[in-house]
């Protein structure tokens, strides 16, 4: 019972030692599989559901060197401190939360090619923040139908639009411009 009773007594340290065990080691597991900003593309998906894997393995599929990964996460409003966040290359955010995000996001013209290139590339209808062209519609919550869907979750009857992020990489070397392109054409894109 006295056994018992000392191993209850340094149950504390060894959850500890679990907890720090696990940051330890998940921190190892990114630093050797991650790699630097020139060489990844990080998409944010704010949606009820995001099948990150499958959407990334699509895109890299696609992508052309000197891009080794893609990275798709779905996101909230608390993780908008995150460096990951801030650096990356494309949002998709449901219309109704688009002010809260707007200082995350880029104009248009500052993507390769400007805004005349891009709004020609995507059919969808351009989102416009303090009149300045930022986002592209990539979900049209009304008819359901956009990019993306066997691997996105929409929430039904809610627009979803495309943005840039202005932490962005490869906002002048034309790969965001790309990968976003790759988003909108899966499933036969955005009608």
């Amino acid at each position: 019972m006295k056994t018992l009773k000392n191993l209850f007594s340094y149950l504390y340290v060894f959850i500890i030692w679990i907890i720090l065990s696990t940051m330890v080691w998940n921190w190892v597991f990114n630093l050797a599989t991650d790699t630097s900003a020139a060489n990844k593309v990080t998409v944010y998906i704010e949606s009820g559901g995001v099948e990150s894997t499958g959407l990334a393995v699509a895109l890299e599929k696609k992508l052309v060197p000197p891009l080794k990964m893609v990275k798709v996460h779905p996101f909230s409003y608390a993780m908008m401190g995150s460096s990951d966040l801030l650096n990356a290359d494309i949002f998709i955010v449901k219309e109704s939360n688009i002010e809260q995000y707007k200082n995350s996001f880029a104009a248009l013209e500052s993507v390769s090619g400007g805004l005349s290139v891009v709004s020609g590339k995507f059919p969808g209808d351009i989102y416009f923040i303090d009149g300045i062209a930022s986002g592209i519609k990539v979900y049209d919550g009304a008819a359901r139908s956009g990019a993306a869907l066997d691997y996105v979750s929409y929430d039904p009857g809610e627009d979803c639009y495309l943005f840039f992020g202005n932490g962005s990489a490869h906002l002048e070397d034309g790969i965001a411009l790309k990968a976003a392109l790759e988003i909108s054409e899966l499933n036969g894109g955005t009608k």
